[in-house]
């Protein structure tokens, strides 16, 4: 029988087809979370971080100090972690040990596993138990949803298409959720440009007790731009697009790096 030239290639060069296939690597870790006073949170639940990586995250059966940095910046929102969060308190990390395993070798799913695969372009997506399809992401929820019949929030339509979300606010007449991004102006932080997903719009914050531009700096400080779930209702007949805020939620640090939630109008239940 006379092999094909891919075939011949292939059968001559195990190690290169080798090298292009995803390693598995298992993280084991634990954080704690300090305060602005110093004090330092218990370390909390170890958890195990299963990555499917390429080759060169790895190095010596573990990973590199690219891949490592890349793995914390994903769970605490960003490269700048380090740096704390909007309210002073800061992620420690007091342990972290990693180590290549064989696919048989997965442990079974649990709150405390967390699954992820590197994409084309080097950057982590989460994904489901065994490398599955991800789990849609838990509805955001105030501290009153236990308390009040329709405070809780469900995923609606995407921000990426404007004109689809648009249609969708112009007819719709409860109460929404948009993860929103507020820009530095000349005096604090602007009504006017700000942006949700691929939506523009003027915050109007006309109904709230604390104005909207106290609330980003007391969210975001000194920053060019503030990020911040406002609810309320999108105004019907204007010829503008406005958004009537009736109240302002922060964003986690571990929201703020999950895209898919940041990516859609979140809808009241009724």
């Amino acid at each position: 029988m006379i092999m094909s030239a891919l075939a011949m290639f292939l059968a001559a060069s195990p190690t290169i087809v080798l090298a292009a296939s995803p390693t598995i690597v298992r993280v084991d870790m634990q954080d704690a979370l300090r305060l602005p006073s110093g004090f330092e949170t218990p370390p909390g639940n170890p958890l195990i971080i299963l990555i499917k990586a390429p080759p060169t995250w790895v190095a010596k059966n573990a990973i590199t100090t690219t891949g490592k940095d890349a793995v914390l910046a994903r769970l605490y929102g960003g490269p700048d972690w380090m740096k704390g969060n909007v309210d002073g308190s800061t992620y420690v990390v007091k342990s972290f040990q990693s180590k290549v395993i064989d696919a048989k070798a997965l442990p079974a799913g649990a709150p405390s596993v967390f699954w992820y695969e590197v994409d084309a372009k080097g950057a982590l997506q989460k994904r489901g138990p065994g490398f599955s399809d991800p789990t849609p992401p838990p509805e955001p929820k105030s501290l009153i949803d236990s308390a009040i019949p329709g405070s809780v929030y469900e995923m609606g339509p995407k921000l990426s298409d404007a004109k689809a979300a648009l249609a969708f606010l112009a007819k719709h007449e409860g109460q929404v959720k948009l993860p929103t991004i507020l820009k530095r102006g000349d005096v604090g932080f602007a009504k006017s440009g700000a942006t949700a997903g691929a939506l523009s719009f003027r915050a109007d914050d006309t109904k709230l007790g604390i104005s909207l531009d106290d609330q980003a700096r007391q969210a975001c400080g000194e920053q060019k731009t503030c990020t911040l779930w406002l609810l309320g209702h999108w105004a019907k007949g204007s010829k503008e697009h406005v958004f009537s805020v009736t109240s302002v939620e922060t964003v986690s640090a571990r929201e703020a790096s999950m895209p898919e939630r940041l990516g859609a109008i979140w809808v009241q239940k009724r």
